[in-house]
């Protein structure tokens, strides 16, 4: 997705990760082609860092639980989890899973 913002530069949001419900082959494996003999022209700069997540943070996470974006939770690899099972939780997102655990201290979501 391209986004213009205000100053007129494009800027490309998201979460860059493989994506096995994209139409492509190489978008499910999260590659993407930039024509550079085209782009060049247009003298592009390229930076890259994190987005200010904790300016929308709370926006996204009641999107996620509340279903707004069912396809999110399945790219992302959600688990809505108890409270009791987040020790053992952390201790597997410390191993380099990909799961993204949800705290769901009160059982209010469904899971």
């Amino acid at each position: 997705m391209v986004q213009h913002v205000p100053l007129g530069r494009p800027e490309s949001v998201g979460v860059y990760s493989v994506d096995p419900l994209a139409k492509s082959q190489a978008e499910q494996e999260g590659t993407y082609s930039i024509d550079f003999g085209k782009a060049w022209i247009k003298s592009p700069r390229i930076a890259g860092g994190q987005a200010p997540i904790m300016h929308y943070n709370r926006e996204l996470m009641m999107a996620i639980l509340w279903d707004r974006m069912p396809y999110l939770s399945a790219m992302l690899n959600t688990k809505v989890i108890s409270l009791d099972d987040a020790p053992d939780a952390y201790a597997t997102f410390d191993t380099g899973v990909s799961e993204k655990f949800i705290i769901d201290p009160h059982g209010f979501v469904p899971a």
